[in-house]
């Protein structure tokens, strides 16, 4: 392969591309986990068998995820709290008045 810029311009390094018709990867995870793709039967069934008759793939997934959170996964405990309640907000709100807080510092050479 040529150094530098190995494709000409306007012209990407593969033409023919993924085919008309055939999802992205997040719409095929998202098809999977909403139930729209049937599972494989011994994945089904095994979500049926521990999560109930009515669950789908995703049920699964946070059930997994839940008692992966309550055995200390800090990162599973995020994600759910995260998706459940939203994700805490990165500024603090307090309208057109700066916060003010006053410091004392007191030096001790003693």
């Amino acid at each position: 392969m040529p150094v530098g810029k190995p494709f000409q311009p306007g012209k990407s390094g593969n033409e023919a591309g993924r085919p008309v018709g055939i999802p992205n990867l997040e719409a095929r995870v998202r098809a999977l986990l909403d139930g729209e793709t049937k599972l494989p039967q011994p994945i089904a069934d095994v979500i049926r068998a521990q999560c109930g008759e009515d669950k789908k793939a995703i049920d699964a997934v946070f059930i997994v995820g839940l008692l992966q959170a309550l055995q200390g996964d800090k990162a599973w405990a995020q994600f759910i709290v995260e998706r459940g309640w939203g994700k805490v907000a990165d500024k603090i709100e307090g309208g057109d008045t700066p916060i003010q807080h006053t410091f004392t510092l007191k030096i001790d050479n003693g």
